[in-house]
């Protein structure tokens, strides 16, 4: 084994603890331990070549309340407005491109990059 594949790396909402509900981009996840502990696992790695890849989730965030509690997404303007999507926002049919493209996996609000 020459690599592994961690989970989003990124702070979670509160339900979420594997690391794909993100609520800011600039923490990190603290069920995962801290700066030092990070820097200490890849140069572990490194030290016997092995490489670290991090998992990104750039599709959507955790599930919240409100946007101002994502940074540093924490506007309306960051996310698909739901323009064209069934009235619950929820993709339903995963071969419509637009409903894939613009409305929300599981009710997490959509990134609109």
């Amino acid at each position: 084994m020459d690599a592994i594949w961690i989970s989003p790396i990124i702070e979670n909402t509160d339900e979420g603890y594997h690391g794909y509900w993100a609520k800011n981009f600039y923490k990190l996840n603290a069920h995962f331990g801290n700066e030092e502990d990070l820097k200490y696992l890849i140069s572990e790695c490194h030290k016997r070549d092995i490489w670290v890849m991090v998992d990104v989730v750039a599709n959507h965030v955790g599930n919240i309340k409100s946007y101002s509690e994502v940074y540093p997404f924490n506007k309306t303007e960051h996310y698909h407005d739901c323009n064209g999507c069934p009235a619950d926002c929820n993709i339903q049919d995963w071969n419509n491109q637009e409903q894939v493209e613009h409305c929300r996996l599981s009710g997490l609000p959509d990134l609109n990059h």
